[in-house]
């Protein structure tokens, strides 16, 4: 399985050597998988740990919401930088320093109760994480292969049980009053990852390198680090332009706008329910701690689980995330999704509570694979890291930023975790309208290539 993505890579190449290359792949997929594991821990740390984190740092409602926004500012920020940097650097490089980054990031908050020196911490947290997070997905779609579409689910599996351990681990050693002990742990499993990084070769982590072309003297062109057996890339088509320029070009790609857009309202939904809900349940319903903790442990980690490999599965079984229907399948989803989020803020009886968060998490779970794919698919191959940059960029400041903030002020403004539950659920009716545009604008798009699905034709910009 995981050794079959390479073959069309490496099949001019010598046996022994080319299976080297494709057992290295899948030693760093495997461990690209596990790193986006633990870079997902603190996320579940923090919401398991608000009342002890409220307790020992003294900090208020808006100041506890914007303890969790902060981290997403990093992500922002991150994302502005690591474009262009990917363009100009090594990823390998990147990766390697900016897992190492991460772990002094995350070394700061448990060693301090200053709270500059808090938000500090989660800042940098995000900033350096987001390098990770937009290039796993780049170099799954360039080393996938025929199998990109399972391995990039599997990839967004990993989040949601990154969060799940990182809370459910905490909420273990609240039991021991040794909350602080979750970072220590993040950091430990982290360390290991960067050194077998320094072990890959470069080639089998770079999906483009700058050579310089013995054809074309004292120029630099763009080539795949593995085709070394003399195919070259059109230099004119790989003319770099500048970052506003590919932006630019970006956004023209209504599908890619309008799906980006829609992840970013579904992450502000997700990212609200995962940093206020034990609060909400606590609060609002008035269950104990200990069950809020097992319950949304539960839920959280088998919901967003069975959501991914369903939703993977299915649009598998359609012809990948290129298929043109699997925007189609996105949309359904997403109703879907929120026909169980909107309710939600008026029940009171916990199992039903439960219930229905978990086939919000399972829906949005199920739609997460197929509608990044569609979206890193939807723009052409030379414009894919940036996009992924740009991606990230936007769902940090319309997703991941403003939910803990804004929840916060409604919380203090009203006086009601209901109220700010509500905002967050009806937040999902505007994903859904951004995914019927998507999908209206890659119908057009179709039907301009006359019912082909091709990837240069909806690389194209709809005018």
């Amino acid at each position: 399985f995981f050794f079959s993505s390479r073959r069309r890579h490496t099949r001019f190449l010598p046996v022994s050597w080319a299976r080297r290359c494709v057992q290295e792949t899948a030693l760093i997929y495997c461990v690209i998988c596990f790193v986006n594991v633990l870079v997902n821990f603190d996320h579940g740390i923090i919401p398991a740990a608000t009342k002890q984190i409220r307790q020992d740092y003294d900090l208020s409602s808006i100041e506890l919401g914007m303890l969790g926004s902060v981290v997403y500012v990093g992500l922002m920020l991150g994302s502005i930088t690591a474009g262009p940097l990917f363009q100009l650097y090594s990823p390998k490089i990147i990766l390697i320093i900016a897992q190492s980054l991460n772990c002094v990031a995350w070394l700061i908050f448990p060693m301090t109760d200053n709270t500059i020196l808090l938000c500090l911490s989660r800042f940098l947290s995000g900033f350096f994480q987001v390098f990770l997070v937009i290039y796993f997905p780049v170099w799954v779609d360039t080393f996938g292969g025929k199998n990109s579409t399972i391995w990039l689910t599997i990839l967004q599996l990993a989040v949601p049980i990154g969060v799940m351990f990182g809370y459910a681990m905490t909420a273990f050693f609240i039991t021991l009053d040794l909350w602080k002990w979750s970072f220590y742990t993040q950091i430990v499993l982290l360390i290991p990852c960067v050194l077998i990084f320094l072990t890959f070769q470069s080639r089998n982590i770079n999906f483009i390198e700058v050579k310089k072309s013995q054809k074309i003297k004292n120029e630099k062109i763009l080539t795949d680090p593995l085709q070394t057996h003399g195919g070259t890339l059109d230099v004119e088509e790989k003319k770099n332009f500048s970052y506003l320029e590919n932006v630019k070009t970006l956004w023209e790609r209504k599908v890619y706008t309008f799906t980006m857009l829609g992840i970013s309202s579904l992450y502000f939904v997700i990212t609200g329910i995962q940093f206020w809900i034990s609060d909400y349940i606590q609060v609002e319903l008035g269950v104990q701690k200990e069950k809020v903790y097992v319950a949304f442990s539960l839920t959280s980690i088998t919901a967003p689980t069975f959501g991914v490999i369903f939703g993977g599965s299915v649009v598998s079984k359609l012809g990948g995330y290129e298929s043109p229907n699997a925007l189609k399948l996105c949309l359904v989803f997403a109703i879907l999704a929120m026909v169980f989020a909107i309710p939600f803020p008026f029940l009171d009886i916990f199992p039903v509570v439960i219930f229905f968060l978990w086939m919000l998490l399972f829906f949005g779970g199920a739609l997460m694979p197929p509608l990044t794919g569609i979206m890193i698919s939807s723009i052409p191959k030379q414009l894919r890291a940036i996009g992924s940059s740009t991606a990230q960029l936007f769902q940090n400041l319309l997703g991941y930023v403003p939910a803990p903030t804004v929840y916060g002020m409604v919380l203090k403004t009203y006086d009601s975790h209901r109220s700010g539950m509500t905002l967050l659920m009806w937040w999902s009716i505007l994903g859904v309208l951004l995914i019927g545009l998507a999908l209206f604008y890659q119908q057009n798009l179709l039907k301009q290539a006359g019912g082909e699905n091709t990837n240069e034709q909806l690389n194209q910009p709809l005018s």
